[in-house]
């Protein structure tokens, strides 16, 4: 899972540097759109890191919770 909640998406790098490495990153990365939502959270990790780590989950937790009330106060802001 990404930070924004999505499914995170299996990709392989093509760059000279990491070409053929597999990574994993938010589905909305660099999404063209007019408004800040469509952008994307800016998860990546490479797919052979331990993934297993409870710090990543955690931080994955408390982002989601900060973006959605982030939203939230968006939201509230325009009806006002």
């Amino acid at each position: 899972m990404c930070y924004c909640g999505e499914v995170a998406v299996l990709k392989v790098a093509k760059t000279v540097k990491n070409f053929g490495k597999q990574f994993l990153d938010c589905p909305n990365y660099k999404r063209s759109g007019a408004n800040e939502e469509s952008k994307g959270c800016n998860y990546f990790k490479w797919f052979n890191e331990d993934n297993g780590d409870e710090s990543d989950a955690t931080i994955g937790r408390q982002t989601r919770k900060i973006y959605a009330l982030e939203k939230s106060v968006m939201v509230s802001e325009k009806k006002d």
